[in-house]
């Protein structure tokens, strides 16, 4: 991919130049020119699939050039630089199709996130593309290809002599071969599409071993991990510590992009034939990084991290009492804050794991549930749906995740405690808004925001009839005063109270009062 800087400044060209890792970024060309005669002469001769163009230029400015791109046939996205916010200038750099507008003085951040979007649009239209280069084609072929084999390596799927049989074709290491093998977990606010993600991994990748004769075959493994197999290009190996070295190049040119951050994890040094394992074990590891943290661990980690402190001492040490009373007097803000504190603080230590993590979420859970029973409200009625049965464990992955869970619980452990108070109200008013609707118990359950269930039983006990007998009782009343005050006909009367079949109206009425509606008017 190749990349063209056209600017009338030489500083700007030479600092847009130098100042970017154009090659981390996948490009094997940086072309500079600083008027759009010169711009014309280099894409005609060379393929440019991105340019980066002041607009403001003289003789013929950069709106004109892209352009001249566009009546050329030429395929590239252009992204404009200025130093002027003129409303125009944006309009027309719309006009000629320009993939960005970048108001200069730009930090170079800025303009590597307009960049890696081009990037991204410039794939997606070779995906669409009916048509290939052979050479180009077959390499590609040869790039997936090898990375469903180490795939298959690190599912177990390849034993030795199905795997030999890809090694001299595909510049693959021997059975017996020592390597490295990494895992990448990006984080999950990053949102970047993920053929783009696999393509900037693969080239920055290249990019920082190549210099070290090492070779790197990049897999999306599921989303958000990638695996990073790393084997000398002949006899020679990275050693450990440059394979640490240049893992923190790695992170730190990724923080430079949008909010694109990852934790690394690194294998110790292992043969191909041992990756399954080593696979295994760094998954591990990534899932017990329960706090998240971002950074590049170690495999020789996993033993002193899963350690930690033992169960018993663990359960035993969580201040489940303590919360519990707060709750029941009232001050849950300082169990939220409490819970906080000692989850943060277990985890920093490191002992914390996911099996324990789950743990502390049944124990906290039963906790307050024994506060909610004091208080005479079933726990099953206000626990947020997502949490019920065997979804926990596709929502909490971290302490992060666990702080989210222990403040839904508590929000709904604050509704339940106060709603009583106020849904008796709530349910009236909703009941004379909607009179000329067909009420139902699960509407009035949606707008209180309570199990149905649970609604119907605690009106029941308050009132002494069940959320339908109160229903139905309120609209026979209001049809009863309507009937009687005014001369509306029955029919209009039915309608206003929410029913449609006159029939039904009629049957219902003189089951609560003993006489038909038209008996009212005698």
């Amino acid at each position: 991919m190749n990349l063209l800087i056209v600017d009338d400044q030489a500083s700007v060209v030479q600092g847009l130049s130098y100042g970017i890792s154009w090659k981390m970024m996948g490009f094997d060309n940086i072309y500079k020119a600083y008027n759009a005669a010169e711009a014309k002469e280099i894409l005609k001769r060379n393929e440019v699939q991105i340019m980066l163009c002041d607009i403001e230029m003289p003789g013929e400015n950069g709106i004109k050039l892209l352009n001249w791109i566009h009546g050329e046939g030429i395929d590239t996205e252009c992204i404009f630089l200025t130093a002027h916010a003129d409303f125009e200038y944006m309009q027309e750099a719309i006009r000629a199709r320009g993939f960005d507008y970048i108001l200069q003085p730009a930090p170079y951040d800025e303009i590597r996130k307009a960049v890696y979007g081009a990037i991204g649009k410039v794939l997606e239209k070779q995906k669409r593309k009916m048509v290939y280069d052979y050479g180009a084609a077959m390499m590609s072929e040869q790039c997936s290809i090898r990375r469903s084999v180490v795939g298959g390596l690190l599912d177990g799927e390849l034993g030795k002599e199905q795997y030999e049989k890809y090694v001299a074709g595909l510049n693959l290491p021997a059975w017996g071969q020592e390597c490295f093998l990494l895992l990448l977990r990006v984080n999950h606010k990053v949102q970047i599409e993920a053929d783009l993600m696999l393509f900037i991994l693969d080239n920055v990748s290249h990019e920082l071993f190549d210099a070290y004769e090492t070779e790197a075959v990049v897999e999306r493994r599921k989303k958000r991990v990638y695996s990073v197999l790393l084997y000398g290009k002949g006899n020679y190996l990275i050693d450990r510590e440059g394979v640490v070295r240049r893992s923190g190049i790695f992170l730190e040119h990724l923080k430079k992009l949008s909010a694109i951050e990852i934790s690394i994890y690194i294998s110790d040094k292992t043969e191909v034939s041992q990756l399954k394992e080593r696979w295994e074990r760094l998954l591990l590891l990534a899932e017990n990084n329960i706090m998240k943290n971002v950074g590049i661990f170690m495999e020789s980690e996993l033993a002193g991290r899963l350690k930690g402190e033992g169960e018993r001492e663990f359960y035993d040490s969580i201040p489940l009492k303590r919360w519990k009373q707060y709750l029941l007097s009232g001050y849950v803000d300082t169990v939220r804050s409490d819970i906080t504190g000692w989850l943060t603080g277990a985890g920093e230590k490191g002992v914390l794991d996911r099996n324990k993590l789950y743990y502390f979420y049944l124990h906290f859970v039963q906790m307050v549930g024994s506060a909610l029973e004091e208080k005479g409200i079933l726990l099953y009625d206000v626990i947020p749906k997502e949490l019920k049965g065997g979804a926990y464990q596709d929502v909490v992955h971290s302490v992060p995740d666990m702080l989210g869970v222990v403040e839904k619980v508590l929000k709904q452990f604050i509704n339940a405690e106060g709603l009583e108070k106020n849904v008796f109200s709530e349910v009236r008013e909703y009941v004379r808004e909607h009179m000329g609707e067909d009420i139902r118990r699960m509407d009035i359950a949606e707008q209180v925001h309570m199990n149905p269930d649970y609604l119907n039983r605690i009106f029941k006990k308050e009132t002494g009839m069940t959320l339908g007998d109160y229903v139905l009782n309120e609209k026979m009343q209001i049809a009863r005063n309507l009937l009687r005050t005014t001369s509306l006909p029955v029919s209009y009367v039915a309608s206003r109270v929410g029913y449609e079949n006159f029939s039904h109206f009629s049957r219902t009425y003189k089951r609560s009062f003993g006489i038909a509606p038209s008996d009212e008017r005698k």
